[in-house]
């Protein structure tokens, strides 16, 4: 993760235990999403309360979710509710979707659907 994206960090190679891409390679022209496992939970946290700032850079962050906990997010969002997963628990509110800000399990490595400067 660069500095330019997020200033106030001083991560180093050892702060990332694992970063790679997703997908075989396209000739899409966005960039494929990268699963980062960050070291200590804080630095995740730390990501993951900076997702509106990011967002407004064209980077979007989220945890990276098995395809069954996909699958079960999309159909509740088909029936216009507000589902997520909360320490691997999915909670679903059945009114009109309305934006929350939650952290999700705070194991599972973090998805960036955009590439990581080195």
């Amino acid at each position: 993760m660069s500095k330019t994206v997020l200033p106030h960090t001083n991560w180093t190679d050892r702060d990332l235990v694992r970063v790679h891409r997703t997908g075989p390679q396209t000739d899409s022209c966005y960039p494929r999403p990268v699963i980062a496992r960050f070291q200590f939970h804080c630095d995740k946290v730390q990501v993951l309360g900076k997702r509106a700032e990011l967002k407004s850079l064209g980077i979007g962050v989220s945890n990276d979710l098995t395809y069954n906990q996909r699958q079960e997010l999309k159909k509740h969002k088909e029936k216009g509710h507000f589902a997520y997963y909360k320490n691997g628990v999915l909670h679903v509110d059945e009114g009109p979707t309305h934006h929350h800000s939650t952290l999700s399990d705070p194991h599972k490595p973090v998805k960036l659907s955009a590439p990581i400067d080195a």
